[in-house]
């Protein structure tokens, strides 16, 4: 993590800094040599484990540079048994549609689902794991989200698609921001 993404000029996302400041032991999967797992205890807001595609998807994916609402949020999926890369990819999606204009925050509880928002990275996870409004809905998944959205918006605003359309999924599964279609991850 030499350089900060593009949308992240400042390096606010440090993770490197964020380990040694808060790490304190690393642990991984029996017998596993290569203990990825980092342990990590942020004083306010508690202890929790991190690994792989966890690092990335709750920040970079949402385009959030805010390492406390990262590790807040991740640790929150843990505690509520949801998939911080699927709600990553969800709250992705729908930001994704509230830039293009495709949706607007009377679609989405009043919440304004601007990349890298507090309001809208926090707000929509809250709302999920209370099964509340638009969060309701995205318990139950992609399927479910875009079939709502699809009934409130007009065809033509959507340009003819289904909403479904811009999300990164798989039969009603948010995908990792990977690419299937490397051979090394098709492979994999």
């Amino acid at each position: 993590f030499k350089t900060a993404p593009k949308w992240d000029i400042e390096g606010k996302t440090d993770y490197v800094n964020f380990l040694e400041k808060y790490n304190y032991k690393n642990r991984g999967c029996y017998t596993c040599p290569i203990a990825c797992m980092q342990n990590y205890r942020v004083p306010g807001l508690g202890a929790t484990v991190i690994s792989c595609e966890l690092y990335t998807q709750l920040n970079w994916g949402v385009r959030n540079d805010d390492m406390m609402l990262w590790y807040e949020t991740t640790k929150m999926c843990h505690l509520y048994g949801i998939d911080p890369v699927s709600v990553s990819r969800v709250i992705a999606w729908l930001s994704y549609l509230y830039e293009e204009g495709i949706i607007s925050a009377r679609e989405t509880d009043g919440i304004a689902m601007e990349w890298g928002s507090r309001d809208a990275i926090y707000g929509m996870l809250q709302k999920t794991i209370d099964r509340e409004g638009l969060g309701d809905v995205i318990a139950d998944g992609i399927d479910a989200v875009a079939k709502k959205l699809d009934a409130a918006i007009p065809a033509t605003k959507r340009q003819g698609k289904s909403t479904k359309y811009w999300a990164m999924q798989v039969k009603n599964n948010p995908m990792y921001d990977i690419n299937p279609r490397y051979k090394s991850n098709a492979l994999a």
